[in-house]
This record gives C-alpha cells, structure tokens and sequence, in this order.
C-alpha cells in the first residue's frame, strides 16, 4: 500500500476489534504535542471517508473537538455550512423551526459527545406525552439522526 502524505493522517487495521483505525492531527496543544482525532469503521473506504470530511473542516475553519462542542453550537454549525445550501428554503424553514423549537431547548446545552440514544428517546417519550402529532416527532427525529 502507497504511504499517506504529510498530514493526511494514518489508517491501520485492528484485529482485535476487526476496525480500521483512522488518526488525524487536528490541533496542537500548548507545549506543541499533537492533538489527535480517531476515525473508526469496518471499512477503510468508510474511515477515509470521515478523515476526509474532517479535513475539509479543518481547511475551512470549522472543525471543533466533539468533546467540547455542544449539541447547539453543531445545530448552528450544521444548518448554515450543510443544510442551507443542499435543500429548498421552505425545508430548510422547517428544519430550522424544529431545531429551535425542539431540539435546543431539550439538550442544546448537553457536550456532543454526551448525546446518546437514551437522551433522544427521553426527548420522543416526552413529546409523545405532551401530545404532540406523529409527523412532529418524525420530523425531530429525523433531524437529529
């Protein structure tokens, strides 16, 4: 296999867990060790994939470690730099108005990393409980997903 360029990270394969293993420098910290992100699939094609998309957010500016960013700063992020463009401005309207209305106020304070499938279905369950139609909770848990 060719060797990877200067900066373009390291995939190796795990036997153990039967995982690619992708590892990419995203920073550095403050005595000028590497801050390193880790990128895990069955596939290499699909960790390549996600090292990728992350370093395109890197060359833009918008990468933020997942263990600092909260559920609401990537809503933010999401909407403006993914959604925005890709689809009609009366879906775009809709996403916008679930995201505000439902999904900030449920966990837009929670860590990235702490959003789980737990929490979500908490956030269903309720809304189910308050009344709310079945198109409504569709619709949030789609865009979550």
């Amino acid at each position: 296999m060719a060797k990877r360029g200067q900066g373009e990270g390291t995939i190796a394969y795990n036997e153990k867990t039967g995982l690619y293993c992708g590892r990419l420098t995203v920073g550095y910290n403050k005595d000028g060790g590497q801050k390193r992100k880790a990128f895990y699939d069955k596939k290499r094609s699909e960790v390549q994939k996600k090292m990728n998309a992350a370093k395109a957010e890197l060359d833009k500016g918008i990468f933020i470690e997942s263990s600092r960013m909260t559920v609401s700063a990537w809503l933010d992020i999401w909407l403006s730099e993914y959604k925005k463009r890709s689809i009609k401005n009366n879906t775009y309207r809709v996403i916008y108005d679930s995201v505000n209305r439902y999904i900030k106020p449920a966990f837009g304070r929670l860590k990235l990393d702490d959003l789980r499938g737990d929490v979500i279905q908490k956030l269903i369950n309720d809304m189910t409980d308050k009344g709310y139609s079945h198109g409504v909770i569709c619709r949030v848990y789609e865009t979550i997903s």
